[in-house]
């Protein structure tokens, strides 16, 4: 059993973040009464085109219980009236964008979260699942050196054009740290050599979105 996440992508309509988040607290209850855990919501500070785009993410010790979470809330008028509030209709403080399902990959490294996301969407390359996986592995300790709280990687499933990619994420405690994070990948000779290796391409993995995300307190 592997555990999955809910991810949804949207955008807060201008004046409208504070009954945005206040919606979310009503959610979290639902989320929290129907089987999920740990409702985030993250906001972009670098992100490019994508700048604009808030994600919020649900926990789910495996997939039956992402199922059992999506039958419940098909059954329960309460979830129903509340998606329809926070995007339904012309009044809603959000647009819906994206949503989709994650499954997470074993890594052995860090688990805590941090208010900081460094955030990594690639592509894998035919025939490469085996060479991604080991670069990966082999990186998870060196950047944990360099400050990392969390580490995690999933495979993309169901979320349109966009399945079957992977992402990696790295959490920090604060920007400060991610900032001595990105100093530390710059003196260290291994650190800046697999750096260089993802940005040239020469990887089994073709990077697609790269962003800097802090997560919104909601309470």
């Amino acid at each position: 059993m592997a555990p999955m996440k809910l991810v949804y992508g949207f955008r807060i309509k201008p004046a409208r973040f504070e009954d945005w988040r206040a919606l979310n607290r009503e959610g979290d209850k639902i989320v929290q009464r129907l089987g999920g855990h740990n409702l985030r919501s993250l906001a972009p500070m670098a992100a490019g085109p994508e700048s604009s785009v808030q994600y919020s993410t649900i926990d789910f010790v495996d997939g039956a219980h992402l199922g059992m979470f999506l039958d419940a809330a098909g059954r329960d008028l309460e979830s129903q009236t509340f998606l329809d509030r926070l995007a339904g209709h012309n009044d809603s403080p959000t647009e819906m964008l994206y949503s989709a399902t994650v499954t997470e990959i074993e890594l052995d490294g860090p688990k805590a979260q941090g208010t900081v996301m460094d955030v990594w969407v690639s592509r894998l390359r035919a025939g490469k699942f085996d060479d991604a996986m080991a670069f990966v592995k082999q990186s998870v300790p060196r950047i944990t050196e360099t400050g990392v709280v969390g580490v995690h990687l999933y495979t993309v499933e169901a979320a349109g054009s966009e399945s079957g990619r992977s992402v990696w994420t790295a959490e920090y405690e604060n920007f400060e740290a991610y900032g001595r994070s990105v100093d530390r990948l710059a003196e260290d000779k291994e650190l800046h050599e697999m750096a260089r290796r993802v940005q040239s391409g020469d990887t089994p993995f073709e990077v697609v979105q790269h962003s800097l995300m802090r997560e919104i307190p909601l309470h």
